[in-house]
């Protein structure tokens, strides 16, 4: 028996390593046909429809042990014919990195998660991977985390910077060049999911968004913020779902009316309910905004 002992210890070792970590590879691959007739405008007079097929490769990495996770993922994303036949090099610049991040548990229910990732919350009204979009959309930062069975906080925190002069480290000023599609200077925001009972699941959200001053399409000195702080809860009565959005947002905005002004005054909200439930077998929904 006294010789038998180690090898049963050395197997138990074995056996709970293997358990404790976890290698995935996974391929996301994704064909859609479209036919533009409309899209994104009113159909202007005398112009022909527009028909492509566009396609997505997305391959994933991910790593998971019992307190570190970390996932990486790259993509090309692509229109049909968009390279040229026995071209030695795709000109289009087509593939990206999706995601890359690293999670590492400190503390009793708390996390941290840094670099490039997928933030999306509730029904993605405010903060969502947009994966209608092939490319989908992913953010830098860096995210504090906290967990339990009733109550999950996020604290995210962002800094943009794009690389001045071309140069590997940036020397001088923080002017950020890049514009558009709501490409933001910096981020900081707040999210709580509290589970108040088996049918009430509450959410807030406080979000802020600086963003740097362009005038006449030229980035410059200064810069402007947005703030937007509300709600998203869903509750169950019976068989009866429902869902409430209800945000308010403030600060500034990009003015779209006079070139040489950066940002106008910002005052906008928005209130929506829902309700689902089924007749039968057949689910049936409602609501309004």
């Amino acid at each position: 028996m006294k010789k038998k002992l180690p090898l049963l210890i050395c197997t138990f070792l074995l056996v709970y390593n293997v358990k404790a970590q976890e290698l995935s590879i996974d391929l996301d691959f994704r064909d859609r046909f479209e036919y533009r007739h409309g899209f994104n405008n009113l159909v202007p007079q005398g112009v022909d429809p527009a028909a492509i097929v566009q396609q997505r490769a997305r391959l994933k990495f991910g790593y998971t042990s019992e307190k570190f996770k970390a996932h990486f993922s790259v993509q090309d994303v692509r229109i049909w014919g968009d390279t040229r036949q026995i071209l030695d090099n795709d000109a289009n610049n087509n593939l990206q990195i999706a995601e890359a991040w690293a999670s590492l548990e400190f503390g009793k229910g708390w996390s941290t998660k840094l670099g490039r990732q997928m933030i999306s919350y509730d029904d993605q009204r405010i903060l969502g991977g947009l994966d209608w979009a092939l490319q989908g959309r992913f953010h830098d930062l860096a995210l504090i985390r906290y967990g339990n069975e009733k109550i999950k906080l996020d604290l995210g925190f962002a800094f943009s910077q794009n690389d001045l002069d071309g140069l590997p480290n940036n020397t001088s000023g923080t002017i950020y060049n890049v514009t558009g599609f709501f490409s933001y200077k910096a981020m900081e925001y707040a999210h709580l999911t509290w589970k108040a009972s088996e049918k009430a699941t509450l959410s807030f959200l406080a979000l802020n968004n600086t963003f740097q001053n362009v005038v006449n399409g030229t980035p410059t000195d200064g810069f402007y913020h947005t703030h937007t702080i509300g709600t998203h809860s869903k509750f169950k009565f019976g068989g009866i779902g429902l869902a409430l959005n209800a945000y308010l947002q403030a600060g500034e905005g990009p003015d779209v009316t006079d070139a040489a002004s950066p940002s106008t005054d910002l005052s906008a909200y928005l209130v929506g309910l829902e309700a689902n439930g089924k007749v039968g077998s057949v689910g049936i929904g409602g609501g309004f905004e």
